[in-house]
């Protein structure tokens, strides 16, 4: 496994990156993993993990995205603003769920 962190391209967004030379993830698999209550191959886990995380990123202006090739590995990219977005009206409080913001 290769973790990395490392300014984007334009500079606008740090990019953190996780590498593994596993058995990857077939392409019609890829954006399944994001939703919610989705497993991949292995059993275990409720299947929530990689949706909430990418509501966190959606929520801090940023993306969660996955890359693979079947028999290389797969790497998964979080792309963070390097400055926070304009705060708006919208924002739940402690008690409010953000689930509507989860991708479907």
């Amino acid at each position: 496994v290769l973790v990395t962190a490392a300014p984007s391209s334009e500079g606008r967004s740090v990019v953190f990156s996780v590498r593994d030379d596993g058995p990857g993830i077939a392409p019609d698999r890829l954006e399944r993993l994001f939703m919610p209550f989705a497993q991949g191959d292995r059993p275990g886990g409720a299947g929530l993990g990689l949706a909430i995380a990418r509501g966190i990123a959606l929520g801090h202006g940023g993306t969660l995205v996955a890359e693979s090739t079947p028999g290389e590995g797969a790497t998964f990219r979080l792309m963070l603003p390097r400055t926070p977005p304009a705060k708006s009206g919208a924002r739940a409080s402690s008690g409010q769920s953000l689930s509507a913001d989860l991708p479907r």
